[in-house]
């Protein structure tokens, strides 16, 4: 991120703030075992189909560039993920977040288009 430019910003805005982590108490909301994390995210907005690929393939190398330092993504961020990318998100709490989706969403209505779960 200490290289982005303004042209890969855009002119939307650019947030990192600090949240502290004692804040988040659901048991499947994964941050890093900190007491304060940071979040951060690049608004921006794309004036073509062309640029719009080419942001999501750069939010995925941010992504991967997080990950790599321990971070996690917000689930509603604009990086597609694999089922595999699902798994090692959720890291040692998959089989318990996959047991209470089989037993409190057994038809698989919630969430079906961020492709965590396909047919169980």
């Amino acid at each position: 991120a200490a290289n982005l430019t303004l042209e890969d910003t855009g002119q939307g805005p650019v947030l990192l703030y600090p949240v502290k982590t004692a804040r988040f108490t659901q048991p499947f909301f994964r941050v890093p075992d900190e007491s304060v994390v940071f979040l951060f995210s690049i608004l921006r907005t794309a004036p073509s189909k062309e640029v719009a690929e080419q942001m999501v393939a750069d939010n995925r190398e941010l992504f991967e560039r997080n990950r790599d330092l321990g971070g996690y993504r917000y689930a509603i961020g604009a990086v597609p993920f694999s089922r595999s990318d699902w798994r090692q998100h959720f890291g040692r709490v998959w089989r318990a977040f996959r047991d209470a989706k089989w037993r409190y969403d057994p038809d698989n209505v919630l969430t079906p288009g961020q492709g965590i779960f396909r047919g169980h």
